[in-house]
């Protein structure tokens, strides 16, 4: 059914394409699998200019796909497009430098304007867990073993129960099932609260809204759609000190890092939160999106290199 469905949309884009005489298509690579490899092979073919954005460079998903990925990242496209210099940096590393001409650092955008203009539908809303005496936590997200809710779970007995957790997402391996025994724990000492399922956009909207900080626990990731929109929230974020972390957060002063696999380190950092927490960190993070990751400079970059 599945996949019935994503070729009813590839073929309602063709559709639409040729009625509107659109000569670029852009394709988002995600998985790096087969069927992506399918679809830019279906419009290269055709005669369309295809620009390729990369967001994992090696697949962090449950599956890995080196042949396909192979072929996507050197076939069947004019542009490939990483979201920063981190990504750019891992994939020269493994294509060949002629295939190193047709690509662009192009930062992924904002959220500032859909948060100023979205409309959450109240009856949509049917969780609220968070305790307005305690620091509330938000780990947000389809959870896989790679962003490390294990070294966040972990470390909260080390910070005492002046803090509660809440884990919103679906559960993509079984990272969390080996830590149902600490997560109970936890939650019967009213520091943790537990959603497993799809959110929708009404729930997001709320648990990013009422929380007071988000935390980024990743052991690796190339680029995060969650970190810019905690950003745009105006929201504390405490992540790990990845580069493509670095690469947007200043300690200190839009966010907080801590020691990338240390539960020890996230605690130390996570214990410096007190109510009410520093309005100036959110601020700063709101005004940094909005400056660097702004849509208009943004599309005016995917712009000049379609024009070349």
């Amino acid at each position: 059914m599945r996949l019935l469905k994503i070729f009813i949309v590839f073929f309602n884009a063709r559709r639409i394409l040729r009625e509107k005489k659109i000569q670029t298509v852009i394709l988002h690579i995600f998985r790096s699998d087969w069927l992506e490899l399918l679809f830019s092979f279906i419009f290269y073919k055709a005669g369309y200019k295809v620009c390729l954005i990369i967001h994992d460079i090696e697949s962090l998903d449950t599956r890995k796909n080196s042949l396909t990925r192979k072929w996507i990242l050197s076939r069947f496209h004019h542009y490939k497009v990483v979201h920063n210099a981190f990504s750019e940096q891992e994939l020269k590393k493994i294509i060949s430098r002629e295939d190193t001409a047709n690509l662009h650092v192009i930062p992924h955008g904002d959220f500032t304007e859909m948060i100023e203009q979205f409309k959450p539908q109240v009856n949509d809303i049917s969780i609220n867990p968070f305790d307005k005496s305690k620091v509330n936590l938000l780990f947000f997200g389809q959870i896989k073993k790679v962003k490390g809710l294990d070294l966040l779970l972990n470390a909260m007995p080390q910070i005492g129960t002046g803090f509660k957790l809440t884990v919103a997402g679906k559960e993509r391996d079984d990272s969390i099932t080996a830590y149902s025994e600490l997560m109970d724990k936890l939650k019967k000492q009213g520091c943790s609260e537990r959603i497993n399922r799809h959110i929708s956009d009404s729930e997001r909207d709320y648990l990013f809204k009422n929380c007071d900080a988000l935390i980024l626990p990743y052991r690796h990731i190339y680029q995060s759609g969650v970190l810019l929109m905690a950003m745009s929230y105006g929201k504390t974020v405490v992540a790990s000190d990845l580069p493509a972390f670095r690469e947007i957060i200043c300690h200190g002063s839009n966010g907080f890092l801590f020691q990338n696999g240390s539960s020890e380190s996230l605690a130390s950092v996570l214990s410096q939160l007190k109510l009410p927490l520093n309005p100036e960190t959110g601020i700063a993070a709101r005004a940094f999106v909005q400056e660097n990751y702004n849509w208009n400079n943004i599309a005016g970059l995917y712009v000049s290199m379609l024009r070349q």
